[in-house]
């Protein structure tokens, strides 16, 4: 090997490392805190922040506690509402057999289980039609 080769192989070389390289960045000093500076730690990040009025602080606290108070009696009734389009099963364990389960499909009641993924209903009742007078 030539040394014109070989000096052009290292300046090669040195094209594909240097574009391979990962380059590090220099660290920054870290900003000097101040007194109108706060610092918010969540896990392995800090995050440096401007310090919040008093006035602020006293909006944010207020819109918070308004907005506890409209949540306030939702969170104190026990149970909840479901709004099921006509189309859409509820099951429930039977209590009367652990074996079965209950689906509610619109009008109609079915007592059954699962096989294959698939509901398959044992018992099935609908409302009683009311007798015209």
């Amino acid at each position: 090997m030539t040394t014109k080769t070989a000096a052009k192989r290292k300046a090669a070389d040195a094209k594909v490392r240097d574009a391979l390289a990962i380059p590090i960045p220099a660290r920054k000093a870290a900003p000097v805190k101040s007194a109108r500076t706060i610092d918010i730690k969540v896990g392995a990040v800090t995050v440096r922040v401007a310090k919040p009025s008093k006035d602020e602080v006293r909006r944010n606290v207020n819109a918070g506690q308004a907005a506890l108070d409209r949540v306030q009696t939702k969170l104190a009734q026990p149970g909840i509402t479901l709004k099921l389009a006509a189309n859409v099963p509820l099951y429930h364990a039977d209590p009367k057999n652990p074996d079965l389960l209950i689906r509610k499909l619109g009008k109609s009641t079915s007592s059954g289980r699962f096989v294959d993924g698939k509901f398959r209903a044992v018992a099935t009742s609908r409302p009683a039609k009311k007798a015209a007078a």
